[in-house]
């Protein structure tokens, strides 16, 4: 190409040491590099002697100088005052271990899960504010993905799912098929934050009703700041309410603090089974 630089590789082939905890085979490897605004496009796929597959399209465009100097008018009435690189990175899982994701370095949050991990992550935008999408299949079930990963500020993380069997993706979860989204909010110098909206689900012998739970994920803890759980209303047309708050620890240690509006809560079955001989109309408390 006239007045630039243009590098392509047609096909690669060679070992993975790092990041991943263990070694993978580039399987293949193709790539074109230019240095206008059409950047970079490289296509990779990854796997190990047990099967594992990943496979990576990378696509990096950095925005032209003399492009975003030719339109600074229009940049200025949108408020752009720089150029904007863009990146686009798709990763397909088919499949990767829960252990090797974990042991990248690069995903912490993987560290609990269980099996395999099937499907799709894309991040796409400003390599400075990603957004991030994706459905994966785990052991358990399948999970959507949304949010947005910052390198500066604050990132998030939503998880929805249509039915999860979390004991089979979650190391130390109770027995449990549950439906509803999770969200997660990364401060850059605190505590993630949680807040969790489930549809009713069984646990155990317990019939727990639709739940909203926000709390913060400790080192060493869930600490749950709300959980409130609507039971819909007792025969007087009296709301039937359970609010909790307290610690979760990950060694399966409880204490919690509960209270609610009991509105005749006799014949709920989740109370039943918690406080049987339950006979009683008020508020309650409890702690646990």
């Amino acid at each position: 190409m006239e007045n630039g630089f243009e590098l392509r590789v047609h096909e690669a082939r060679g070992r993975v040491v790092a990041p991943f905890g263990r070694e993978l085979t580039l399987e293949s490897a193709s790539a074109t590099v230019r240095d206008d605004a059409s950047g970079t496009r490289l296509h990779a796929r990854l796997g190990t002697a047990d099967g594992e597959r990943l496979g990576a399209l990378l696509t990096y465009a950095p925005r032209a100088r003399e492009s975003a100097d030719a339109n600074t008018d229009a940049s200025a009435e949108l408020g752009n005052t720089e150029p904007t690189d863009e990146l686009d990175l798709l990763l397909h899982l088919d499949p990767i271990r829960a252990r090797t994701l974990a042991e990248s370095g690069l995903a912490d949050w993987a560290e609990p899960l269980l099996g395999e991990v099937r499907g799709h992550v894309r991040l796409r935008g400003p390599p400075d504010r990603l957004a991030l999408s994706g459905w994966v299949r785990t052991d358990g079930g399948g999970v959507a993905i949304d949010g947005t990963i910052a390198s500066e500020g604050e990132s998030s993380v939503a998880l929805r799912t249509a039915g999860l069997q979390v004991d089979r993706a979650i190391d130390g979860a109770p027995s449990a098929r549950v439906r509803g989204r999770v969200a997660f909010t990364l401060p850059p110098d605190a505590d993630p934050r949680v807040l969790a909206e489930l549809e009713p689900f069984r646990l155990g012998d317990l019939e727990v009703p639709a739940t909203r739970v926000e709390g913060t994920l400790g080192d060493d803890a869930f600490f749950v700041d709300s959980a409130r759980a609507a039971m819909g209303t007792s025969p007087r047309g009296r709301p039937r309410t359970i609010e909790a708050r307290g610690r979760i620890g990950y060694d399966g240690s409880v204490d919690f603090h509960v209270d609610g509006e009991v509105g005749e809560l006799a014949d709920d079955p989740t109370l039943r089974a918690l406080m049987p001989g339950l006979r009683a109309d008020g508020r309650f408390e409890a702690t646990l």
